[in-house]
């Protein structure tokens, strides 16, 4: 860290995610339904990746650039829909359900997403591009799932719990029975809308800590803020 900042957008933006070669950035605008794509790196404009009748919200990008989100339809609520780099979107999950929160694995072969048409979220995986065939991950309950970069473990968070659940994805997908990760009071997005921590290559997680006594009950404003760091902290 490097300690400066730039804006990368100069519009309302939402759900920000990299690209696989960590060159780009995908995000949604909140002006309008609109998922667009740009090199934080460069100077240049952003470029549209798919524009929506209803808002969108973008949570995964393939190696093959196909771009997954969910869409607030006003008849069947949210649902996840791809797509790809070159054609039309394609959905993936569109029923009365909230479908939302997709993830793609790494070899970009199958895509892991949340659905509540049980009557609590759970994890499903289907294949990509889709085949009509389905499979529940999850055993009571879960949201935000997320894949290792190999490939070979599925995690979902589920309350303050932390699930993983082995899996295979050659000929076919298959998934052990989850198993408790690890528990803690972590942040999360209500109702489980986009993931809001990571796993990192090693096996690290970047997380959020949920902190009641830091909860913000006042704004003080200070001035002289200059002279007031001379005085607690001296130059040598």
């Amino acid at each position: 860290m490097r300690g400066g900042r730039t804006a990368l957008t100069s519009e309302p933006s939402s759900l920000a995610t990299w690209s696989p070669d960590d060159n780009e950035v995908l995000y949604a605008s909140l002006s309008e339904p609109r998922l667009l794509r740009r090199n934080p790196f460069r100077s240049e404009e952003s470029r549209l990746v798919v524009a929506r009748e209803y808002s969108s919200w973008p949570t995964t990008w393939s190696r093959e650039g196909a771009v997954g989100f969910y869409e607030q339809h006003p008849e069947t609520g949210r649902d996840v829909w791809v797509q790809p780099l070159d054609g039309e979107p394609v959905l993936i999950a569109g029923t009365p359900a909230s479908e939302l929160a997709p993830r793609f694995s790494p070899d970009g072969r199958f895509l892991a997403y949340a659905s509540d048409e049980s009557g609590r979220h759970e994890i499903y995986v289907v294949p990509y591009p889709p085949t009509g065939i389905r499979y529940l991950v999850s055993t009571g309950g879960g949201e935000e799932p997320v894949w290792s970069r190999d490939g070979r473990e599925l995690f979902y968070r589920h309350g303050d719990r932390i699930f993983v659940a082995d899996v295979e994805t050659r000929p076919s997908f298959t998934a052990s029975p989850p198993r408790v990760l690890f528990e803690g009071r972590f942040e999360y997005t209500t109702g489980g809308h986009s993931q809001n921590y990571d796993v990192a290559p090693d096996g690290g997680f970047l997380m959020i800590q949920r902190l009641e006594s830091a909860r913000l009950t006042e704004i003080r404003v200070v001035v002289g803020f200059d002279r007031e760091l001379e005085r607690l902290v001296p130059a040598p």
